[in-house]
């Protein structure tokens, strides 16, 4: 039996890092299926909602375009959020990352970003989840890696907080990690606001 409200969990990340992969093994199986793809420009043009089930919770995965994609400017990707999110709150971010790029991207920054400036809440960095994808891709020691010194080179471009819950998924390992770190999610709310031009102009040039 299904109890208390909905989770929502936004899932963001670059360009071919997994997301919607991800999305499919983690939603529920009579939802359709998001599209999947090897396209460099990214395969997920519009913001869609997923809904799955974790410990008894319900849950709603809102997919975003993947960041760095062609055809989805910035802009247009924090215009699509805030129609999806309105000034509304979230329970969490799954920030992923391919493992086997080893570096924190323009990608991950660019994320980072959107974070920082578009949810308002003190505590933000503590409902992040930093999730390592495509892991049967990588050996072991790839893997460790991300948990570890990825992590701590993510947190050097956090402001006021860190991250510090971290999951590693792929359809070998499995997503159960992951689907843990969100049950774990504290209770506070994220709020998000659909940061000002001014701002997130000032803040890409500091990324890009």
């Amino acid at each position: 039996m299904m109890s208390g409200p909905e989770l929502k969990i936004l899932v963001v990340g670059e360009c071919g890092d997994g997301k919607s992969t991800l999305i499919n093994y983690m939603k529920d199986s009579t939802e359709p299926e998001a599209a999947v793809g090897r396209t460099p420009s990214g395969v997920t043009k519009h913001t869609a909602l997923y809904r799955g089930m974790i410990a008894w919770k319900r849950v709603i995965y809102v997919d975003a375009p993947g960041v760095g994609d062609g055809a989805v400017h910035i802009g247009t990707l924090v215009d699509m959020l805030e129609r999806v999110l309105g000034t509304g709150q979230i329970d969490g971010i799954v920030a992923c990352s391919n493992i086997a790029k080893n570096r924190i991207t323009l990608g991950a920054r660019i994320v980072q970003m959107i974070i920082d400036k578009g949810i308002v809440s003190a505590h933000k960095w503590g409902g992040v989840i930093l999730c390592g994808t495509q892991a049967d891709r990588c050996d072991n020691e790839d893997v460790q890696n991300f948990r570890t010194a990825m992590k701590d080179a993510f947190n050097r471009e956090v402001i006021g907080g860190a991250v510090d819950k971290v999951a590693v998924v792929s359809k070998t390992h499995g997503f159960d990690e992951l689907k843990r770190a969100i049950a774990g999610l504290p209770s506070q709310k994220l709020q998000y606001t659909r940061p000002s031009p001014e701002k997130l102009s000032a803040a890409l040039l500091r990324v890009t």
